[in-house]
């Protein structure tokens, strides 16, 4: 909602008109005492509507109604400092330990955690080829079909170090743990 630049100016200045009028009749009011001396007038009396109040001593008020502000203000305790939450401890060190009620128990170290496993190969063994002198070794890894040879990395996670007549030894190479993958007897 868009409004022309001189209702907009129109709107504020009616606005500042009714605050500056609120402000005249309230300090017109009367029946209000101005405040003279450091002394307030009293709001008027009213029902408590929650919990009783406690009235206000007559020393307080004058016969005008008004308070004295003068009999609010504190006089300076008379010993300054001191400890807040008495005297500080003899010592700062920890108590002494209980002992263990029947037998002595000894507190022993909880043992390290076993070192972490490598995950179970994924592959299964098919068959080998000869080749000349370079054996390779058929494996079936999920839904693909590998051909791998000694020295060869796969996936970059494993690598095939030894390919032997009964087993294929893998090196696990995130944590450089050797593996053994059973191929069975010789035939």
């Amino acid at each position: 909602m868009s409004r022309k630049p001189g209702a907009r100016r129109t709107l504020i200045l009616v606005a500042l008109a009714v605050t500056l009028g609120a402000v005249y009749w309230a300090e017109n009011l009367e029946g209000e005492a101005p405040v003279e001396d450091g002394v307030v007038p009293a709001l008027p009396a009213r029902e408590p509507t929650g919990a009783r109040m406690q009235p206000m001593a007559p020393s307080s008020v004058d016969a005008k109604g008004s308070l004295d502000l003068a009999r609010l203000h504190r006089a300076p305790a008379a010993e300054p400092g001191g400890e807040l939450f008495g005297e500080p401890p003899a010592s700062i060190a920890p108590p002494p330990a209980l002992p263990a009620r029947g037998r002595q128990a000894a507190v022993q170290p909880e043992p390290p955690p076993p070192p972490p496993e490598p995950p179970p190969l994924p592959f299964r063994y098919l068959g080998q080829l000869l080749e000349g002198e370079r054996r390779m070794v058929f494996l079936v890894a999920g839904e693909r079909n590998l051909v791998v040879g000694a020295g060869d990395v796969i996936d970059n996670v494993y690598r095939v170090d030894e390919i032997g007549e009964d087993a294929l030894r893998l090196t696990y190479l995130p944590m450089n743990v050797q593996q053994t993958l059973p191929t069975g007897a010789a035939q």
